[in-house]
């Protein structure tokens, strides 16, 4: 399962925030590596830790609704993926 960058759209496997480590060699728990990649994206492990800058390569009404769930939910099972959001665009347009 992917989970997205909030700041660009990247995607990420789930499963690499297993076994992270520290660059001190210390592990990371997983809990505490979910909730480095909702704060920061994609530089959530790099030695600085700043909130990801890469160009985006979603819409920026995209990354909101993302960020938003990463936000709202502890579970990453709940974040948003772009195709969830685009397919809830597409579901509200069709209501309206």
């Amino acid at each position: 399962m992917n989970i997205y960058c909030k700041f660009c759209g990247e995607p990420w496997d789930l499963d690499k925030l297993h076994n992270l480590k520290e660059h001190n060699g210390d592990a990371i728990p997983h809990r505490e590596a979910l909730e480095m990649f909702s704060k920061y994206g994609c530089n959530a492990f790099t030695t600085m830790r700043w909130r990801c800058y890469a160009n985006p390569i979603e819409d920026r009404h995209v990354l909101k609704y993302i960020g938003n769930s990463q936000t709202k939910f502890r579970n990453p099972k709940w974040w948003m993926s772009p195709d969830n959001v685009m397919y809830m665009f597409k579901f509200f347009k069709e209501l309206s």
